[in-house]
C-alpha cells in the first residue's frame, strides 16, 4: 500500500491547523465568536475568523476551520461516518485519549497530542499542542480541533488551553443532523475497497507492519 495517509478527519481536525502560521498573543479573550455549520453550531472564546475552504468541493460542506490569532488558537470542525479506525491511527502516532466529558447528553472523547509528538509523527517542527474532542450520535462522528502554541496545554483536562477554550465550547455546541457526511475513506482519499484492504491489513497484522516507524 503506498498511497499517503492522512490519518483521517481525526487528524486532519487537529494537524490542519498545526501548520498554520502563528502569531504572537496574551492568551486573554475579550470576546466571543458564534459559528454556524450545516453540522454543528457552537461559540468560540475569543474573536475568531473563519478561514478560507482549502478541500474539495465534495468535502468542504462538512470542515471548517477557524482561526483566533490574537489569542493564538486554531479550531478545526469535522463530522464523518466510520472513523472509528481513525482515532485508532491517531492513537498509534502518539495521540493519548484522557478523558470521556459528558454534556447534555453527548459524551466527547478527547484525545490530546503535544508538540514533541506532532512534530516526530509528521515530520514537522512545530510548537503548537492541541486536543481532538469526539462526540458520536446516531452513526456520525463530529469532531472539534483546538490547538495553540501560546495557551499552555498538557495531557489532561486542567490546562488552561481545555478550561478556557475547550471546555466552554463543547458546552456551546449543538449538533445538527449529518447523515449526509463522508465517510472515512472519502476524507482519506481512498475508494472503498482500498480501505478495506488497508484496514484488514492493520487488523492482520498491526499498524508496525503497515506504517513502519
Amino acid at each position: 500500500m503506498d498511497k499517503k495517509i492522512f490519518i483521517g478527519v481525526g487528524i486532519v481536525a487537529i494537524c490542519a491547523v498545526l501548520l498554520v502560521c502563528f502569531l504572537g498573543g496574551d492568551g486573554i479573550f475579550h470576546s466571543k465568536t458564534s459559528f454556524k455549520t450545516k453540522f454543528m453550531d457552537g461559540e468560540i472564546q475569543g474573536n475568531a475568523f473563519k478561514e478560507p475552504d482549502l478541500i474539495s468541493d465534495i468535502l468542504q460542506d462538512y470542515r471548517v476551520d477557524y482561526s483566533d490569532h490574537s489569542n493564538n488558537v486554531f479550531y478545526t470542525f469535522g463530522v464523518v461516518k466510520n472513523a472509528s479506525f481513525s482515532y485508532k491511527t491517531w492513537e498509534w502516532f502518539g495521540a493519548k485519549k484522557i478523558h470521556s466529558y459528558e454534556v447534555n447528553g453527548i459524551t466527547w472523547t478527547i484525545y490530546y497530542q503535544d508538540s514533541k509528538t506532532i512534530s516526530k509523527y509528521h515530520n514537522a517542527t512545530t510548537k503548537l499542542g492541541g486536543y481532538l474532542c469526539v462526540a458520536y450520535k446516531d452513526g456520525i462522528y463530529y469532531e472539534i480541533g483546538i490547538s495553540s502554541d501560546k495557551i499552555p496545554s498538557n495531557s489532561s483536562i486542567d490546562s488552561e488551553l481545555f478550561k478556557n477554550y475547550a471546555k466552554p465550547l463543547i458546552e456551546s455546541v449543538t449538533l445538527k443532523n449529518a447523515s449526509k457526511a463522508p465517510y472515512l475513506y472519502q476524507w482519506w482519499g481512498y475508494s472503498e475497497g482500498d480501505f478495506n484492504m488497508l484496514v484488514n491489513d492493520v487488523n492482520n497484522n498491526g499498524f508496525d507492519y503497515v506504517y513502519p516507524k
